[in-house]
C-alpha cells in the first residue's frame, strides 16, 4: 500500500496530544485524566458549578405596547405561545427570538446554537411559521405583532421569512419521518415559510 502513514510515509505525531498510559492505570484513572483535561479545553462543563440566571426578557413598555396595536397581526396557536413563553423567560438562552434560517440549520444538523462565538446545545428547533398568504400581507411591514386569542404578546422587528423544510426539520429533529408522528403532525400542518426577525420584543 503506498503512503500508508508510518511504513511508507511519514508519521506525524500530534501535538499536545494526551497521552494515557492504559497498561499502567486502570479504567477509573483513564477516564478522569480524559475527564479532567476534556473540561480544561472547554469540550465539557461542569454542571456542579453554578450558572448564572437568565433574566425574562418581558419588558412591560407602554409606547412598546401602544405601538404594537398599529403593527400588522400574525395570531399564533397555543403551542406557539409556550415557545414564546420559553424563549421570553429565559429558558431558551441564549435565544432571544424565534429561529432565523441559519439558526435552525445548526440546530437541526448539529443540535447547537453558536452566539457571540460561544456554543450552546439545542436539539429542538423553535420557530414561527405563517401561510404564503400572510407572508405576503407583511411583504412591506417593518413590524410585526403576535397575537393570541386577540391579546399582543410580542414584536418581531424587521421580519425576514425563508422555507419551512417540514419533512428536513421532522427527519432531522426526530431521526425518521412518520406524519403520524404527533408533532410530526403538527409540523407537516404548518405553514409553508417560517419567520424570523432582525430581534423580538416581548410585551
Amino acid at each position: 500500500m503506498k503512503n500508508f502513514t508510518g511504513v511508507s510515509a511519514p508519521y506525524d505525531a500530534p501535538v499536545d496530544a494526551l497521552n494515557i498510559d492504559t497498561g499502567k492505570m486502570n479504567l477509573d484513572e483513564c477516564m478522569r485524566i480524559l475527564q479532567a483535561d476534556m473540561f480544561k479545553n472547554g469540550c465539557i462543563k461542569n454542571n456542579a458549578k453554578p450558572r448564572p440566571v437568565v433574566s425574562t426578557l418581558v419588558d412591560i413598555n407602554a409606547q412598546r405596547t401602544s405601538a404594537a396595536t398599529t403593527y400588522p397581526s400574525l395570531e399564533i396557536d397555543e403551542m406557539q405561545v409556550q415557545f414564546l413563553q420559553t424563549i421570553g423567560e429565559g429558558w431558551a438562552n441564549p435565544l432571544k427570538r424565534f429561529m432565523n434560517e441559519m439558526e435552525l440549520l445548526e440546530c437541526m444538523n448539529k443540535k447547537t446554537l453558536t452566539v457571540d462565538g460561544k456554543v450552546h446545545l439545542m436539539s429542538v428547533p423553535i420557530t414561527q411559521h405563517c401561510t404564503t398568504e400572510q407572508k405576503e400581507s407583511f411583504k412591506d411591514a417593518e413590524n410585526i405583532t403576535l397575537t393570541y386569542k386577540g391579546k399582543n404578546l410580542a414584536i418581531i422587528n424587521k421580519p425576514v421569512f425563508f422555507a419551512n423544510r417540514k419533512e428536513e426539520i421532522c427527519t432531522r429533529t426526530f431521526g425518521c419521518f412518520e406524519q403520524n408522528h404527533p408533532y410530526a403532525e403538527r409540523i407537516m400542518a404548518q405553514g409553508d415559510w417560517l419567520v424570523s426577525g432582525e430581534s423580538m420584543h416581548f410585551i
